[in-house]
């Protein structure tokens, strides 16, 4: 279904099953599709809905507005509108900084919350957040996604894994990942360069899942370490020899720690 979440811009939600709900957000670059494996497992219990943010898949791919902020104003127009409550969130990457700044907007709706490869509230390093990656980094992707698109994601993709699966695997999230414009593309690159939602983590009261790859080149999971540490209910669930894909680098283990964490 699509719910028109701002100035006619509509997200697309799949939704299956019946029960409380579970709402999963992908992460940058990528659709409700990533998450094929754990909807089939969890619409056995619960209304399970994955999201496509704006820019991305089927939902609307306007020319500007894609700021962290107004993915958060999003998502939580899709549960107010569907009157959403006793939720678990799901996000993934950048969707886990969208999942967080919800989680913290709509505390009476959401119930837990779990990070999927995400430090959720900073990307890059400061002083108070001694982690992440050099601001450089994100400069030189948004440079290739400008101009390179197609290779840049190629190269980002491959990157990210610490041990690349087999080739149609690779081919399966690349091919997903180009449903999102170059335009949209370059604004979350910089929404995620501009990510700081430090000063949410005192609203984030629930229990926190955070599901991270030892090896991960994107996220450091130092930097989810810090986070562990300043949340109230937080359990960090590390995956060695594993990048920034835990769901298909290790999915029996992730999927069985996901699902735990969402019938405990």
């Amino acid at each position: 279904m699509n719910i028109v979440v701002d100035n006619d811009v509509t997200l697309y939600v799949q939704e299956l099953g019946g029960g409380s709900p579970v709402i999963l957000l992908p992460g940058l670059f990528m659709s409700h599709q990533v998450w094929d494996d754990q909807v089939r497992q969890l619409s056995a219990k619960y209304r399970t809905l994955a999201l496509d943010l704006r820019g991305h898949g089927r939902s609307s791919k306007p020319v500007a507005g894609y700021s962290v902020e107004q993915h958060v104003s999003d998502v939580v127009s899709v549960i107010d509108k569907l009157d959403l409550s006793d939720a678990a969130v799901i996000g993934w990457s950048f969707g886990g900084a969208v999942a967080f700044g919800v989680a913290a907007a709509r505390p009476e709706r959401i119930a837990k919350l779990a990070l999927v490869g995400s430090n959720a509230v900073r990307f890059h390093p400061n002083e108070q957040y001694p982690f992440g990656v050099d601001a450089a980094v994100t400069g030189a992707m948004i440079a290739g996604e400008s101009t390179a698109r197609v290779l840049f994601r190629h190269a980002a993709l491959s990157a990210s894994f610490h041990t690349p699966p087999a080739q149609p695997y690779l081919d399966w999230v690349l091919n997903d990942s180009l449903q999102t414009p170059s335009w949209a593309g370059v604004q979350c690159l910089q929404a995620l360069s501009d990510l700081d939602q430090t000063d949410l983590i005192a609203a984030v009261q629930m229990p926190v899942l955070q599901l991270h790859g030892a090896q991960d080149p994107s996220w450091p999971i130092d930097g989810a370490k810090w986070l562990s540490q300043k949340l109230k209910d937080a359990t960090l669930l590390e995956f060695d020899s594993c990048g920034h894909f835990p769901p298909i680098e290790h999915p029996v283990e992730f999927n069985s720690a996901l699902m735990s964490f969402v019938n405990e």
